[in-house]
């Protein structure tokens, strides 16, 4: 499920950074779109690797980034990208899956029990990753998040049943989470876009969401929500993807010094989100929103009754091959470690 860009996006003004170096100096100039806002901690990194990379190449390259969906949602950017108005951008799995379907495999329910696990997934198979980025074109700078998804509801709720019951925004042009929802027994789906769902919580239209803790406050959703959910539904990765064709036309003296920023900083971008993620979930909670606690039988039946969205996808979404890689690589590594909550 995803799509979450860790968040507030719908809000934000463009900021254009001031550049460091003077645009007739830059021999690549990489346009780089993202929905977060500048304020968010994807803002604050952008800047930092942006200044970095045009000091470090001196000015033959210049980053400009477009925050706050100036230039539209996901779909929007990456459509600008193949036209060539933009190089590249930050994407949660939405942006990823319009340009690289087999990306959704990272948002199947339960596939995750916690960021470690995350984390050993990304590193074990990061060339398989990579090449899915690859064969469409794309180059893959590093992998962000939004982090794992929870769901909300605008009165307090206390069993699966009662949330099968709601009306679930799931975000518009996002078939594998509303597959999920509909599996899991959601009668009534209204998918929006993310600029819409405010207003459609204050009307009515929908009463129940989904997404991480973080963003539910930045978007001012969490205004909304008087209960919520503290468990791993579904992950939402990020990442960081440019044009090949750019990449490439990078010189070989400059391509180490570009990726090198990408590398150095994005694990700290990903530190930030799951910090303001665990401090999020925590301010709500001391704000009076209620922590729905299913029973364990209510978790087994929900496990079991959307694990069939892994097969149902295999090979329309992601290879076979890969779901099957996936999972094995997951299994032998929880074989050898203790088993961790979704917010450690």
């Amino acid at each position: 499920m995803g799509r979450w860009v860790i968040v507030a996006f719908a809000f934000s003004l463009l900021v254009f950074p001031p550049a460091s170096f003077a645009a007739d100096r830059a021999e690549h100039i990489f346009k780089l779109a993202v929905v977060a806002p500048e304020a968010t901690p994807w803002g604050k990194v952008g800047n930092t690797i942006k200044e970095e990379i045009e000091d470090s190449t001196k000015g033959r390259v210049q980053i400009k980034w477009y925050f706050g969906a100036v230039m539209g949602d996901e779909p929007d950017v990456s459509k600008k990208m193949r036209i060539g108005q933009l190089q590249g951008g930050g994407f949660t799995v939405v942006g990823l899956g319009f340009m690289a379907p087999a990306m959704k495999i990272l948002e199947l329910p339960f596939l995750f029990n916690n960021y470690e696990e995350v984390d050993h997934l990304l590193s074990t198979m990061d060339e398989s990753f990579r090449n899915l980025f690859t064969e469409k074109g794309l180059h893959l700078l590093g992998w962000i998040e939004v982090g794992f998804i929870q769901l909300y509801a605008k009165e307090v709720l206390h069993t699966w049943e009662d949330f099968t019951r709601t009306k679930m925004w799931p975000w518009s042009g996002e078939p594998l989470a509303q597959a999920i929802l509909e599996t899991a027994g959601v009668g009534t789906i209204i998918p929006l876009n993310m600029p819409d769902v405010f207003t459609a919580l204050q009307s009515g239209i929908v009463n129940a969401f989904y997404g991480p803790y973080y963003p539910a406050i930045a978007l001012q959703w969490h205004t909304h929500a008087r209960c919520m959910t503290h468990w791993t539904l579904a992950y939402s990765p990020g990442a960081i993807v440019v044009k090949k064709k750019a990449y490439d036309k990078l010189p070989e003296d400059l391509r180490p010094l570009f990726q090198a920023s990408w590398d150095r900083h994005l694990p700290r971008l990903v530190q930030m989100i799951r910090d303001d993620n665990r401090r999020s979930f925590e301010i709500m909670k001391e704000a009076g929103t209620q922590v729905v606690q299913f029973s364990d039988e209510e978790m087994n039946a929900l496990r079991k009754r959307v694990h069939g969205i892994y097969d149902r996808f295999r090979d329309e979404y992601y290879p076979g091959s890969l779901l099957d890689e996936s999972l094995k690589t997951l299994s032998t590594y929880r074989a050898g470690m203790p088993s961790a909550s979704p917010s450690d």
